[in-house]
């Protein structure tokens, strides 16, 4: 396919969806009552994640770098931070069209949510309390790219014009 605005926005698509779906996994293994070490094997393998863990850490899942891997690594395709990355960069070269005002509203949505990943740190994720908090921030975020999708949209495919009266 060639790489035109319709394929920026069936990726964007694909990004938002990854990004919403790694949030809500990580939310509801955050959230799980008892031992999450063995939740962690199951995580990097649904992230399709566990050969770049592997040569990361030498070592058996540990929720730290799990999180570390599949939320800040910029580099993992897998890890949300990568997706909000590609996403700066599609909203960055959207066309402005008859809506300018919405399409610098997309990229300052990008931008915070950009800064709202960028706030977590790889060691608050050790403790029950970090863990509680780090999973409230991710449904925060997943509810937040959820709107982002709902923005673009509205930007982009409504067919609505406003009446002038």
């Amino acid at each position: 396919m060639t790489r035109g605005h319709g394929w920026v926005f069936l990726d964007l698509g694909r990004r938002i969806e990854r990004g919403v779906a790694i949030s809500r996994l990580l939310e509801a293994a955050l959230r799980v009552n008892g031992p999450r070490e063995l939740l962690l094997e199951p995580l990097l393998e649904i992230a399709d994640s566990v050969i770049t863990y592997r040569r990361r850490y030498f070592a058996e899942p540990r929720l730290a770098g799990v999180l570390d891997l599949l939320l800040l690594e910029p580099t993992n395709p897998r890890a949300l931070a990568f997706q909000l990355n590609v996403l700066e960069r599609h909203v960055a070269n959207l066309p402005a069209g008859p809506n300018p005002e919405g399409v610098a509203q997309l990229q300052q949505r990008v931008a915070a949510l950009a800064g709202q990943l960028a706030g977590f740190q790889a060691g608050e994720f050790d403790t029950e309390a970090g863990a509680g908090a780090t999973a409230e921030r991710l449904a925060g975020l997943a509810a937040d790219l959820g709107g982002l999708s709902d923005r673009l949209t509205l930007v982009y495919f409504s067919h609505i014009v406003p009446r002038v009266s």
